[in-house]
């Protein structure tokens, strides 16, 4: 009985909260250039600066971004990140929280972002990490 308990627990769990995740209806694009990185024995520090000039909340046309690039579990081809965004727009800031996940798809990586924004909003994003053209772009939207 116990394990049936559980089972249907697990079930009910994966599926309610798993289907929560969703873009909302005003993606937006963020686009930046690479402009550095720093290897480590245990990860990289990625360093980006671009736009995100359609975020429904505004126009922010000077963003930077840090990545703290890691692999905890030891996985040939993906791994795990953190990292902060500070965005301008005339007078108004915005600061961002980065947690996801990367993984490696060909000659580019896949990150797949949920990121806490001090406007209140919770963004989800994926992109596409490319080294060779120095460049990492999101869609990204507001999640519901």
């Amino acid at each position: 009985m116990k394990k049936l308990f559980l089972a249907a627990l697990i079930f009910f769990v994966n599926h309610t909260f798993a289907q929560d995740l969703k873009f909302g209806k005003d993606v937006f694009q963020a686009k930046f250039n690479i402009d550095a990185i720093t290897l480590k024995k245990d990860g990289a520090t990625l360093n980006a600066s671009g736009d995100a000039s359609d975020y429904v909340e505004g126009n922010y046309n000077t963003v930077y971004l840090t990545y703290e690039m890691t692999n905890n579990l030891n996985l040939e081809d993906r791994g795990e990140f953190t990292g902060y965004v500070w965005a301008q727009n005339g007078e108004n800031f915005l600061n961002v929280t980065l947690q996801g996940i990367w993984r490696r798809k060909g000659q580019v990586f896949e990150i797949v972002t949920l990121d806490q924004a001090t406007d209140g909003n919770t963004i989800i994003a994926r992109g596409i990490l490319n080294f060779a053209k120095k460049t990492l772009n999101f869609d990204a939207s507001i999640l519901e």
